[in-house]
């Protein structure tokens, strides 16, 4: 641990999902939570990109903007005619579909202001499942993906357990004299670093 309280730079082999964040979100919340924490932030951000998803932050302002301005059926005939715009509301079901609100709260907990930043995120979660299941005319996310679906609900269980433990670890890791030792921080970044990739693992993307 440095003098600050950061953890230190991750691995290689432990860095991955780190990398991608670094290539990042392009969220004001992420980099208010990087102010606060740098690698928690980090840890952070890449729960923020699995669960609530640099790939759709935003999306739910952009389509809601169209659809107010009487642009819903051009949309809808969209998705139904143009493979690319079906592809990517597809995509963003997906990713809508594997996010768990409760799992960023628990993150955005961690460091100062996180409810705060959580709140915008949770906001424009809703935006978005609103405006892609108007477009898509279903009445829930994946509906027409039933497999996928029942993978994700089947999953997201032993997940959660991973996220749970890697929260546990990090608060260990950040409180005075919980590794004070060389050795003991050692082993905390060493099992941080392996929650980091199993997490990667558990929701199928290495960033």
């Amino acid at each position: 641990m440095t003098e600050t309280g950061e953890l230190p730079e991750p691995s290689q082999t432990a860095g991955a999902p780190a990398r991608a964040i670094e290539r990042g979100a392009p969220l004001a919340t992420m980099d208010a939570l990087r102010e606060d924490v740098h690698t928690l932030g980090d840890l952070v951000g890449q729960v923020v990109r699995e669960q609530a998803g640099d790939r759709i932050f935003g999306l739910g302002s952009a389509l809601e903007e169209e659809i107010s301005g009487g642009g819903l059926e051009q949309l809808r005939a969209m998705y139904a005619g143009w493979r690319f715009f079906a592809t990517a509301m597809d995509n963003a079901q997906r990713s809508l579909g594997i996010a768990d609100m409760p799992t960023v709260r628990r993150y955005a907990s961690l460091v100062p202001a996180g409810n705060a930043h959580f709140e915008l995120l949770r906001a424009e979660y809703a935006r978005s499942v609103r405006t892609v299941l108007q477009i898509t005319q279903q009445q829930a996310l994946l509906e027409r993906s039933s497999v996928l679906a029942r993978s994700i609900r089947l999953r997201n269980p032993y997940v959660d357990a991973l996220h749970v433990a890697q929260i546990a670890l990090l608060r260990r890791y950040r409180t005075p004299g919980d590794a004070s030792r060389p050795e003991d921080s050692a082993m905390l970044l060493d099992a941080i670093h392996h929650s980091i990739n199993g997490i990667a693992a558990g929701l199928q993307e290495t960033g």
